[in-house]
């Protein structure tokens, strides 16, 4: 057997890591299932939520952002947007290759072979140099087609400029891409970026708690776009107009059951459960990475210290809260 799925070796800049808070409100004393002959003791309410985007680059390093207070989901929602929005336009803004050192250069030229495949170079698929689109950083020695299949992965670029909408042009000053109107040589608007890649948002035990509050409290609003739709004359005079139309994003599902999502995905924004690929508690995660020393935490050390605390599991009475203000 071999992997031949070179897209999928491609490590994404950009990844989002959220995690709800909830408080446990008593039940009327009424609210009895007679079906299941069950009694409903507490309500879990969503009171907070944390997220924090990671990626290596420094220069796009942002806080962790920690919300608690009323619209918790719909904050949650309008945050994660905002985070595809920014993210969208650094991920589109492709910067060019900066010039190799001595080292770079001589690493390249004695290649032999392909860093990603391991086949050697040919006529037809020959070497090519592999950069970071974002940092413009030399990678390594890749082969043509290992190249072309380690970038970004796009949802809808490649059907708009089939339509003629936007295209790619290089600024000679800087070396950097950027897209901009086929028509009008215009900027790239706004709203296009949504349309170019997915954006991961990992949660721990997504499956069986978190994606309760985010399918519960979903909007339809959240994948409302309004887009140019054509541009009319109003009659009086000769100044232009500009018509919207408003679309909705897809929404796709990959269901465990009727209750329960392994993932699913609200236009380019892709919630997925890190339990399923790390299938036992945080507590665990962390005592075992914390065997290979503190240095390893280098998102929690950053803003949070290395203090014991930081690193253990902390004692919270959730029924003697039922209350944000008590807290």
């Amino acid at each position: 057997m071999q992997f031949r799925n070179t897209r999928a070796q491609f490590r994404l800049p950009f990844y989002l890591v959220c995690d709800f808070e909830s408080l446990l409100s008593p039940a009327d004393d009424d609210d009895v299932d007679a079906v299941k002959a069950t009694k409903l003791v507490d309500i879990h309410n969503v009171c907070g939520f944390a997220c924090y985007r990671v990626t290596e680059h420094e220069t796009y390093q942002t806080e962790p952002t920690v919300y608690s207070g009323p619209n918790v989901v719909d904050k949650f929602h309008e945050h994660v947007m905002n985070e595809s929005l920014i993210i969208g336009r650094i991920v589109t803004n492709e910067q060019g290759m900066e010039p190799l050192t001595d080292d770079e250069m001589a690493r390249h030229d004695s290649a032999t072979t392909c860093e990603v495949c391991r086949k050697p170079f040919t006529k037809k698929n020959h070497k090519v140099m592999h950069h970071d689109h974002i940092t413009g950083k030399y990678v390594g020695p890749t082969c043509k087609r290992c190249n072309l299949g380690l970038r970004y992965p796009n949802r809808k670029r490649k059907a708009n400029i089939d339509h003629g909408k936007i295209k790619k042009i290089r600024i000679a000053e800087t070396g950097e891409f950027k897209y901009v109107s086929a028509d009008n040589n215009e900027k790239w608007a706004e709203q296009e970026y949504e349309d170019n890649y997915f954006l991961p948002i990992v949660f721990h035990n997504l499956k069986s708690y978190d994606a309760y509050f985010v399918i519960k409290h979903f909007k339809k609003q959240y994948t409302e776009h309004n887009k140019p739709d054509k541009r009319a004359t109003d009659g009086y005079g000769d100044d232009d107009k500009t018509d919207t139309k408003t679309t909705y994003g897809d929404i796709t599902v990959t269901p465990l059951n009727g209750e329960k999502y392994l993932s699913f995905q609200v236009g380019n924004l892709k919630f997925l459960d890190s339990f399923q690929f790390l299938s036992t508690s945080l507590e665990n995660l962390v005592s075992l990475l914390l065997k290979s020393g503190r240095d390893k935490f280098v998102h929690t050390t950053k803003f949070l210290g290395d203090h014991d605390l930081v690193f253990a599991k902390g004692l919270f009475s959730l029924r003697l809260h039922v209350r944000p203000r008590q807290i």
